[in-house]
């Protein structure tokens, strides 16, 4: 199922090496951040891309939710609760404790 793919949508590395956005987005923030310069012409480009890599994942994150929905018509059949991301189960985020 399509669904399945959530977490390969959001960051965190699991141990494999490889950087998602998110890591590297903090990674960019903080050396931007602590430097008195201006942004320089490569950390300006590599925002535009992250930028774009968001978006896209963005997108596919909400195409993921539009399948859900043949899924949740045929759980509220059986009379099952929904599936929902996390940040939809109260009307909250969920943060880490």
């Amino acid at each position: 199922m399509r669904w399945l793919a959530f977490p390969r949508l959001i960051g965190g590395n699991n141990g494999s090496g490889e950087e998602k956005p998110r890591e590297e987005l903090g990674m960019l923030y903080g050396n931007v951040n602590t430097s008195e310069q201006r942004p320089t012409e490569s950390q300006l480009s590599r925002m535009a891309v992250l930028a774009k890599e968001v978006a896209g994942k963005r997108s596919k994150f909400e195409e993921s939710l539009k399948a859900l929905a043949p899924l949740n018509q045929e759980l509220e059949k059986r009379k099952l609760a929904p599936v929902r991301p996390a940040a939809d189960q109260d009307g909250q985020k969920k943060t880490a404790a």
